[in-house]
């Protein structure tokens, strides 16, 4: 690490520091309300970066799915999943970028989340996973990933502060099966290092911290120097 402060990153996964070629990739990905969109224009922000956001507005199935989760959740989830990809893609075509999601969560941790609560049949399910791995296989793997986690009680206080309408229904269990999985599928991630940051430890709005974060980034990416 380059300065002072002790780095509040961990490894939990992945290799060691990233090619020095091709474009800086990083993705933040997290359960909702961990801070991860904060720490994405952040960083984005520190490196000249692009920052790269999930846009559920332009989602037309959304809020067809919040009323009928059963009958919309494979169209929602197959959206997310293509837009990524292209965002994904696109962020190698250019300079690089920082994204606050990755095509690896629409699928195989929101994708599984509703499958395992009913919203996507069996079949649903299977035709996700096969619609969508031949993309995930062909896009190259990011530079870094930054998994942002919080205590599950921490996610619903933050929740509840923003007062945000969608999210009124989003409880205890739920948020824990999606930071279970989400931790287990990245976990399991072989071809990128994988970073854990408690953002409970930590205050994203602040930029001495955010800036101890870059600091740190730059031992796992030789091209953020």
């Amino acid at each position: 690490m380059t300065g002072e402060s002790r780095s509040p990153l961990r490894q939990i996964a992945g290799p060691g520091p990233s090619p020095a070629e091709g474009p800086v990739h990083i993705v933040v990905a997290g359960t909702i309300a961990t801070g991860k969109t904060t720490l994405t224009e952040a960083l984005a922000a520190r490196f000249g970066l692009p920052a790269v956001v999930e846009r559920p507005d332009a989602n037309p199935f959304l809020e067809r799915f919040y009323a009928n989760q059963r009958r919309w959740a494979f169209g929602s989830q197959l959206w997310f999943a293509t837009d990524s990809a292209q965002q994904h893609a696109e962020i190698h075509r250019r300079s690089g970028g920082v994204q606050d999601h990755s095509i690896y969560e629409n699928v195989h941790v929101f994708g599984a989340a509703l499958a395992a609560h009913g919203a996507l049949a069996e079949d649903e399910w299977d035709l996700l996973q096969a619609a969508t791995a031949p993309v995930i296989d062909s896009l190259p793997p990011p530079s870094l990933v930054i998994l942002v986690e919080a205590p599950v009680e921490v996610l619903l206080e933050r929740i509840d502060v923003r007062g945000r309408p969608y999210e009124a229904g989003i409880d205890h269990r739920y948020l824990t099966e999606l930071t279970q999985t989400r931790r287990e599928f990245f976990e399991r991630w072989t071809r990128s290092p994988v970073l854990l940051l408690d953002s409970d430890a930590i205050d994203l709005r602040q930029p001495q911290q955010t800036e101890i974060i870059a600091e740190s980034l730059i031992d796992y990416s030789p091209k953020l120097k």
